[in-house]
């Protein structure tokens, strides 16, 4: 063998050599990467463990100072155990009769305790409160469209006051209602498009007569207010036990088609569903939604689609105090 080939045997024994050395590094330097990775990993899951747990301990704690704090207010509270109950509504002059009761940790017989409403506006009623088994007790008839704050008075040598609770008649007259209105849209072969409403509503009355709808009514509305169909729901309702139920004849039954002849909803634009709602206690209630009826849909076997609020809501409604998704009181028959 000369001397060339040798040399060049050297420098492959030589370069295998140095590869196989760096092979063996890489293979470390990854080896020890992995495993720091696998540490990183480990120390993460543990940090989030931690985190959480950290979180429901503070939740924990949160409760524990709020039940605190209860037992705090309660125990410098002199009144305790009130309750309000709307015992009737009269709907010819809009009050509901109420009855507060409570106890009271210390009192003298021979002190008049007197219960107080006092109404958002300022406005308040006052009634003298009757003693019963230990039990406070006082009727009083407060408009219904209010929320109120109720303090007690004893009256004798001294005077003292106490907060006892709050009602909102508003509020517990509007959640006596359960609705939902289900949009949607339909179409097929040499058929036009065709939006349909479908509402659902109940009015939980409690066999309360003053407390029944006697006018229900669904309203289309373009975004500039004008009407473009309206629906008397009012046939359609039924007493069921102690609530009134909407009873549509069919599912489709309120629908309006789309396209651009008058008269027709408009594709890919935004149109306003409202409820209108009347009871025995003369109060007119509102539901206010926004539809939105797009020009594509995703049809299966021609029906489907779908209809959406937009968010957030336009700008001109909010500022003129409407609040979508939720009904509200409007009106009354006195105003």
């Amino acid at each position: 063998m000369t001397e060339k080939p040798k040399t060049i045997i050297s420098l492959l024994l030589i370069a295998t050599a140095v590869l196989l050395v760096l092979n063996i590094n890489t293979n470390r330097r990854v080896t020890r990467l992995e495993e720091t990775i696998n540490h990183l990993n480990t120390n993460l899951h543990n940090s989030v463990q931690d985190a959480r747990q950290i979180q429901v301990s503070l939740w924990d704690l949160s409760n524990r100072i709020d039940s605190i704090n209860e037992q705090i207010i309660q125990s410098t509270r002199l009144s305790f155990d009130e309750t309000v109950l709307i015992q009737g509504y009269n709907g010819s002059a809009a009050l509901a009769d109420i009855k507060v009761s409570f106890y009271l940790k210390e009192h003298n017989p021979e002190y008049t305790v007197s219960v107080t409403a006092r109404g958002r506006g300022g406005e308040t009623h006052s009634a003298v409160a009757n003693l019963s088994a230990g039990r406070f007790a006082a009727n009083m008839a407060l408009p219904v469209r209010d929320s109120y704050v109720f303090t007690f008075t004893t009256s004798g040598a001294t005077l003292i006051t106490g907060e006892l609770t709050q009602l909102n008649l508003e509020d517990q007259l509007c959640r006596r209602f359960t609705y939902y209105l289900s949009p949607g849209h339909s179409a097929g072969t040499n058929r036009p498009t065709v939006a349909s409403l479908n509402p659902e509503f109940i009015n939980n009355t409690n066999g309360n007569a003053a407390l029944e709808v006697n006018k229900l009514v669904l309203l289309v509305e373009s975004e500039d207010g004008e009407i473009i169909a309206s629906w008397d729901l009012t046939p359609y309702l039924q007493i069921q036990g102690d609530r009134q139920v909407l009873m549509p004849l069919e599912w489709d039954h309120f629908s309006l088609t789309v396209g651009d002849e008058p008269g027709n909803i408009r594709a890919d634009e935004f149109t306003n569903a409202r409820l209108q709602i009347h009871d025995n206690l003369g109060i007119h209630y509102e539901q206010l939604d926004q539809l939105f009826h797009p020009h594509q849909f995703d049809f299966r076997g021609g029906s489907g689609g779908a209809a959406s609020m937009p968010i957030p809501v336009a700008r001109a409604w909010v500022d003129a105090g409407y609040s979508w998704g939720f009904i509200r009181i409007v009106g009354y028959v006195a105003d």
